[in-house]
């Protein structure tokens, strides 16, 4: 730059005063001058790429904290579709017992209504129908009914009727 201006002031007249000016600071001045320019036109440029490094390394960070976040995300679905179903599972379970504790509990009604003395049809293999007396003291009457299928009439056969003491 000072030797265009050195050239510019030997050529034409028009930019003496130009020279003039220059001529009037001393080359020590310009020469510093020159150089903050200089130090400050590489600070820009080592700021321009600081800031560009910080940018890319804060997009690094958010891309690997989205990452981390997905993973995380994936991680508490997949614990909650197990514990979804184990609760599946538990609830079916509850249900089987429930199923069984009731069927238990017509089971008990129907041998307490047997003991105290009321008549029940029991379930047995041989059709006998139990019915109980305890008044009488004795063991239940038991009337053994035998089924025979005659031509599609069903016809009682026998009656047994037998009367145990205790």
């Amino acid at each position: 730059m000072l030797g265009f201006l050195l050239t510019l002031g030997n050529e034409t007249p028009r930019f003496g005063s130009l020279w003039a000016r220059v001529s009037r600071c001393n080359w020590a001045e310009l020469t510093m001058s020159l150089r903050i320019k200089a130090v400050v036109d590489k600070f820009v440029e080592e700021l321009k790429e600081a800031l560009d490094a910080d940018i890319q390394d804060r997009i690094m960070k958010e891309r690997e904290m989205q990452s981390y976040i997905e993973e995380r995300e994936r991680e508490v679905a997949e614990r909650e579709a197990a514990w979804k179903a184990e609760l599946s599972r538990r609830e079916a379970e509850i249900a089987r017992q429930e199923a069984r504790l009731k069927m238990e509990k017509e089971n008990l009604e129907k041998e307490k209504s047997v003991l105290m003395g009321t008549a029940s049809n029991q379930d047995n293999q041989d059709g006998a129908l139990e019915i109980t007396d305890m008044r009488l003291n004795l063991q239940p009457l038991r009337k053994k009914v035998t089924l025979v299928n005659v031509k599609s009439k069903l016809t009682l056969t026998s009656i047994i009727f037998s009367f145990l003491i205790l």
